[in-house]
């Protein structure tokens, strides 16, 4: 349910941003992401091999959304989005969520995720860490002069010949 996702999304940001992320994330700029999670945009990543749309369900409610972009012609796929509702986190949802990425990208050819996300979400970085990302670069005074962090999974060992 595309609706569902939607507000699962903007829930999701909106108690991130309460949270901490308003320290350094402009309120303008949270109302223009936000803005980004409609129903058309979601339904945009869902049912091609070069995009994906994941959500990890409790019963019948949606609890979590991943959407992302695999670059096939250089076999990196690209986590746009994810989020876990806050009740839920911490109880192997975005395992799951992940899970269900990687499967996606090996299938669409990819040997590679990437994720950015900010250096002061803690719960992110912890998240990427746990999850076999490797922090592949800093990158301080980044987009909107945020400090960025980006992450890495090898999805597959390069052939070794």
């Amino acid at each position: 349910d595309l609706d569902e996702c939607q507000a699962l999304s903007t829930r999701i940001r909106t108690d991130s941003w309460g949270k901490g992320e308003k320290a350094y994330y402009p309120r303008g700029l949270i109302q223009q992401e936000l803005a980004k999670y409609t129903p058309a945009v979601l339904d945009s990543y869902t049912g091609r091999i070069d995009r994906f749309a994941k959500v990890a369900t409790d019963g019948r409610k949606i609890v979590g959304v991943a959407i992302g972009k695999c670059e096939r012609d250089t076999g990196v796929a690209d986590i746009g989005w994810i989020g876990v509702a806050p009740e839920k986190q911490g109880k192997g949802v975005a395992k799951d969520l992940l899970e269900s990425t990687f499967e996606h990208c090996r299938k669409a050819g990819c040997h590679k995720v990437i994720a950015y996300t900010f250096d002061a979400l803690e719960g992110a970085n912890r998240m990427y860490s746990k999850y076999g990302f490797t922090k592949e670069a800093d990158m301080p005074d980044h987009w909107m002069r945020m400090h960025f962090v980006m992450y890495a999974r090898i999805l597959e060992e390069r052939d070794k010949r």
